[in-house]
């Protein structure tokens, strides 16, 4: 069997131009939205590699990150200011139902404990 022997190329290949810089708000793996939230999609990958980063820019920038895996938002990373507000809309609306369930209570009566139990056989 003979062996087959390369013979390296003597023709000089073309360098590659370097590429130019990329900023940190272009990198790969961000997106940003256009909305006046300052709100930025962001690979899960990318901001479990820079989580600082992404901290900080919730802090100071008040950005609002969305996580994404592939095309699928799962996650967002927002700043106190937004979650304590959101907890207080989110108690607000607790708040109404509560009211309403009072007030079909009031209006339409209530069943007895004992009946129920009794209904269920643990009477």
């Amino acid at each position: 069997m003979e062996q087959m022997t390369r013979v390296a190329s003597t023709k000089k290949r073309p360098r590659r131009e370097r590429a130019t810089p990329v900023r940190r708000s272009e990198a790969p793996g961000i997106h940003r939205v256009a909305s006046s939230g300052g709100r930025v999609v962001v690979r899960a990958s990318t901001v479990r590699d820079e989580f600082a980063e992404y901290c900080n820019r919730v802090l100071y920038a008040g950005n609002r990150i969305v996580v994404a895996r592939g095309r699928k938002h799962v996650a967002v990373l927002v700043s106190v200011d937004d979650l304590e507000l959101l907890e207080k809309i989110e108690d607000r609306m607790d708040l109404e139902a509560a009211r309403a369930a009072l007030a079909s209570a009031e209006k339409d009566g209530t069943v007895p404990w004992e009946k129920i139990k009794a209904d269920l056989g643990l009477a």
